[in-house]
């Protein structure tokens, strides 16, 4: 990450004692979950901070109560209390978070209650983030690449270290990958299209609950693979990932990864420079 934004985040470090986050209608839950994780840590290390609630969606609150006591309601922010717009969204693995806080919020906050599958699983699950990543104009120039080229690649390395009964792809556009990679019955006994459980926590739990993740660029993606490797620990086969993010921050590298996982790098989408 840049030099300037990691001194931003470094001023903010000194202003943020006992606040309340602010967020916005909108926000989707891999961005939320970064925000509650920086008030958990916060409130553990100090005075509580909390996370302004501006519609977290209701399913993911029933399903994670322990999210409750870091989350404000608007009536219940006053005008006096210290209070901040985070300058990087708090997503910087190692800066804005250690691994040792990740790990306890994702085991005592997010795991303690999160509905993992019980039945039968994929053991390879490929989640593709679409929607307005490619359907609105500046988006598509921020992150759109080539998908299908990258996850052929990726699967050729799952390839390498396991061979999938049951590959799964887990999307926002069910049916754009399976008009894309109906082809790859080949590879597999299995193959899906969409999560067993609708909703976006349903999407969530199956991409976590398998053994080898192939990622996109989207946060949520990343949120599930963090919490795969804690549920299968020393059994995980592997997460492979974009070596992109966005590209007018920091050249586009993604500042959220795991450094363990497996960044492959991408291909411009056909249609122009990107």
């Amino acid at each position: 990450m840049s030099g300037s934004l990691l001194d931003r985040v470094s001023r903010r470090v000194h202003l943020r004692k006992g606040s309340v986050l602010l967020t916005y209608p909108g926000l989707g839950v891999g961005n939320y979950l970064y925000f509650l994780l920086d008030a958990y840590a916060d409130s553990l290390a100090g005075p509580p901070a909390r996370v302004l609630d501006s519609g977290l969606d209701p399913a993911w609150r029933a399903a994670l109560p322990r999210l409750e006591p870091l989350l404000a309601a608007p009536e219940d922010v006053a005008w006096r209390r210290t209070r901040h717009i985070p300058p990087s969204f708090l997503q910087a693995y190692g800066v804005d978070f250690s691994a040792a806080e990740l790990e306890r919020f994702v085991r005592e906050v997010l795991l303690a209650t999160l509905p993992l599958p019980t039945g039968p699983t994929p053991d390879v699950v490929v989640n593709v983030r679409r929607g307005d990543y490619y359907t609105h104009p500046n988006f598509r120039r921020l992150y759109g690449f080539d998908v299908v080229d990258y996850v052929h690649r990726a699967l050729d390395e799952v390839g390498s270290v396991a061979t999938p009964r049951w590959l799964s792809f887990v999307s926002d556009d069910p049916a754009w990958c399976a008009e894309h990679f109906g082809e790859l019955t080949a590879r597999t006994e299995k193959i899906t299209f969409g999560a067993q459980t609708p909703g976006s926590l349903g999407d969530f739990v199956e991409v976590a609950a398998a053994r080898a993740l192939v990622l996109t660029n989207s946060t949520f993606s990343y949120w599930a693979g963090y919490v795969s490797g804690f549920v299968h620990g020393d059994d995980h086969l592997g997460t492979w990932v974009p070596d992109l993010h966005q590209r007018n921050i920091d050249d586009g590298r993604p500042w959220q990864h795991d450094p363990r996982w497996h960044a492959l790098g991408v291909r411009d989408l056909d249609d122009g420079p990107v």
